[in-house]
């Protein structure tokens, strides 16, 4: 017997070990705690995210860099906040509320995010609307 077939043979004793039953029943059930961590741990984000506004209504800076942010990363994930999306029409109907008061929110959005405001809104938005959108903000 060739070592090619010898190696075939084993592989295929080996496979037919693995798949038992109760093996399979262990994926199955790793796949779906996965699954379920990934859906949890959206809603689990989206708590943190929303405690953490709450915490710090007081000072509304700091609630307008939580909007921006919501914003900026719709998924609430920081992995994801570069392919989520933009939510560009929040961040619009934030401008007459940021006006006046920039540095206080984008020092709140970096006390938050440890990211610069400014430099999020050059990724997320087009260069026109970000133009548009930092000639309005002063």
């Amino acid at each position: 017997m060739s070592k090619t077939s010898r190696f075939k043979t084993r592989a295929k004793t080996k496979a037919k070990e693995l798949a038992t039953p109760k093996n399979i029943a262990i994926a199955i059930a790793i796949i779906v705690a996965i699954w379920l961590l990934i859906k949890g741990g959206k809603k689990l984000l989206s708590l943190i995210r929303d405690k953490r506004l709450e915490n710090s209504q007081s000072k509304p800076e700091y609630k307008l860099a939580q909007q921006y942010r919501a914003a900026a990363n719709p998924s609430g994930s920081k992995f994801w906040i570069n392919w989520d999306g933009t939510k560009e029409k929040e961040i619009e109907d934030l401008i007459p509320q940021t006006k006046g008061k920039f540095k206080q929110v984008s020092q709140a959005y970096k006390d938050l995010f440890k990211d610069d405001l400014t430099r999020r809104m050059r990724k997320e938005l087009s260069s026109r609307r970000f133009k548009e959108w930092q000639s309005v903000i002063g």
